[in-house]
């Protein structure tokens, strides 16, 4: 009987065999990020070097990101991934195993009854979904037959094969493949993609590194991954606290108008354009503080739309940095009066939303920030505490 699972050996020479084919890509490309790296730090003026310790960060962040991060969580997996590949050949050859023909079928050759399964094997059938495939043999014609698990008849395919092709044995069935090979088809030497642990010299030795036998060497990769972290962490940390201190300040340039300072601030700018008789009614209570308001236009000759459209132009950038809005309805005109309503923000999300929103479309410039002398480093108003609980001073 065809079996899928294997020794607990062959499933980890399999996964340490496609890491370290996965480590050697990434040492490829670290390599060659490290030479040019070099090579444009040579012909710097004054030419610099690759110990400084910036440039060692950033071969540090380089290496994670080319093949450290890759091994260590191919190296966290291993259990859960090898116990994965063992359960799924366990059910595959439960599944052989529980799998018979639900009718008796005839030899395909002499049509008689009474063949007896001598093999079982899951394949492939139109590019679908594997199914067993049930191998027979005749006692009458002693030839082969082959139904697949639904008693379809198995059909070779003649436009395919040979002219000889015939109904699979288990001599000529297709072999089980045990290795995954890894091709790069750009990178001129095949020596690190395609591994042959008995012929490859290195392979000892590039196992016992990359699938970190070495615990020590496992401990160092966990370290600079956790140092990357934290300073992943505290950028994060003071982006966003810079984010905030801008939301702080855009919240500050909306201006908050009481009712009598919003009519002190509309009724001017109104009527210099050539609005007269600007009336604002008693405010209304309720969700929201509205307020409605009026006023004729002056010039005879202008069109209602345009009248209306220059009225909602202006209010709407009168109020822009303020913390009221003209409603959705829009200005009202009829007969040369115009009139609209106004309605008040007052929650500070709310405020907070619309500075926001303000910021992000530009509308709203924040002024640069002073440069403040700091006379004493360890002053509280100077002092950040980061993510990690260390105590930073700025």
């Amino acid at each position: 009987m065809y079996t899928y699972l294997q020794e607990r050996g062959y499933y980890e020479n399999l996964y340490d065999k496609m890491t370290v084919a996965d480590a050697r890509r990434g040492q490829y490309y670290y390599d060659d990020f490290v030479a040019r790296l070099a090579k444009k730090v040579r012909q710097l003026d004054p030419p610099d070097d690759l110990s400084r310790p910036g440039n060692a960060l950033l071969m540090n962040m380089a290496y994670m990101q080319f093949l450290g991060y890759e091994l260590l969580s191919r190296y966290e997996q291993r259990e859960q991934t090898i116990g994965e590949w063992m359960e799924r050949d366990r059910a595959r050859d439960q599944r052989i195993s529980n799998t018979e023909l639900k009718h008796e079928s005839p030899c395909q050759h002499c049509g008689k009854l009474g063949i007896k399964c001598s093999y079982k094997i899951l394949m492939r059938r139109d590019q679908n979904e594997e199914l067993v495939l049930l191998l027979f043999r005749c006692n009458n014609c002693h030839k082969n037959s082959a139904y697949w698990e639904d008693g379809a008849p198995y059909e070779v395919n003649h436009d395919n094969e040979s002219e000889n092709c015939e109904i699979p044995t288990k001599s000529n069935l297709p072999k089980k493949k045990t290795s995954k090979k890894h091709d790069i088809k750009d990178i001129d030497d095949p020596y690190y993609w395609n591994i042959d642990p008995e012929h490859d010299p290195d392979y000892a030795k590039d196992r016992y590194k990359f699938c970190f036998y070495d615990e020590h060497w496992l401990k160092q990769l966990r370290d600079v991954r956790d140092g990357l972290e934290k300073m992943s962490k505290l950028g994060r940390y003071f982006a966003e606290r810079d984010q905030q201190k801008d939301m702080i300040r855009a919240v500050e340039q909306i201006k908050k108008l009481s009712v009598v300072e919003l009519m002190n601030a509309l009724t001017p700018v109104i009527e210099a354009k050539h609005y007269a008789k600007v009336n604002f009614s008693a405010p209304q209570t309720g969700r929201n503080l509205t307020m409605e308001f009026s006023c004729i236009d002056t010039q005879p000759d202008r069109q209602a739309y345009q009248s209306t459209r220059d009225l909602k132009r202006i209010v709407d950038e009168e109020m822009l940095l303020t913390n009221w809005r003209l409603m959705s309805d829009g200005i009202h005109y009829r007969l040369g009066v115009l009139s609209g309503r106004l309605k008040a923000i007052e929650n500070p999300d709310e405020i907070r939303k619309l500075a926001e929103k303000l910021l992000q479309s530009g509308k709203i410039r924040l002024p640069k920030e002073t440069e403040t002398k700091k006379s004493n480093k360890n002053d509280s108003a100077y002092t950040e505490i980061a993510p990690d609980g260390t105590i930073i001073h700025l």
